[in-house]
C-alpha cells in the first residue's frame, strides 16, 4: 500500500524534532528503524531529503564528536544504498566512498544485522577499507580473520 502525504510529512517533521532538539543519537537511531528493504522508497526518499543536507552541515559543526559524525555519515549511506537499490541504481563505487570509510581503521565494528564475523566474534577490528571484491562497493578487512564485509553492513561499536 503506498505511503500517504500525510505519513510522509509527519516523518518530515519527527526527523525536524530530533535535529532542532540537538538529539543526534536518537535522531540516527531512528533512522536506523529505516534498515529494512520493504520500508517504502518515498520514505527513504523522505529520509534523505531531511538527512542528507544535516550530515552536510554536521560535517563541519565543531561542537558534534567525530563517532557521532561517522555513524550518522554511515547510516545515511546505508539508506541511500537501499533507496538506490529500489530505484534500480547501481550504489556509488568510486575512490571517495573508500576514503570516506577510512575513518574507522582501527575502530570496533559489528554487522548491522548482528551475526558473527568469519572469526566467530560478534565485534572486529577494522584493518582496512578495499572496494569488495564482488560488489565493488567499500568493505572492511578485519584484524581478527580474513573475510571482506561491505561498510554499509556494520556499524561502529561506542564504548568499548
Amino acid at each position: 500500500m503506498p505511503v500517504q502525504i500525510s505519513d510522509l510529512k509527519a516523518l518530515h517533521y519527527k526527523c525536524r524534532d530530533f535535529l532542532n532538539k540537538k538529539e543526534y543519537h536518537e535522531f540516527i537511531q531512528f533512522l536506523k528503524t529505516f534498515y529494512d528493504p520493504l520500508v517504502d522508497v518515498n520514505e527513504l526518499k523522505t529520509i534523505l531529503i531531511i538527512s542528507k543536507p544535516f550530515l552536510n552541515q554536521a560535517e563541519s559543526e565543531a561542537f558534534i564528536d567525530p563517532d557521532t559524525k561517522t555513524e550518522l555519515r554511515n547510516t545515511v549511506n546505508y539508506l541511500q544504498y537501499l533507496f538506490d537499490t529500489k530505484m534500480g541504481q547501481p550504489s556509488t563505487k568510486d575512490k571517495t566512498a573508500i576514503e570516506e570509510y577510512k575513518v574507522n581503521i582501527g575502530k570496533l565494528v559489528r554487522k548491522v544485522s548482528h551475526r558473527p564475523f568469519k572469526s566467530a566474534l560478534k565485534v572486529n577490528t577494522v584493518m582496512n577499507v578495499i572496494p569488495h571484491p564482488i560488489t565493488d562497493n567499500p568493505a572492511y578487512t578485519f584484524k581478527e580473520d580474513d573475510s571482506c564485509v561491505q561498510c554499509i553492513s556494520c556499524e561502529v561499536v561506542e564504548g568499548l
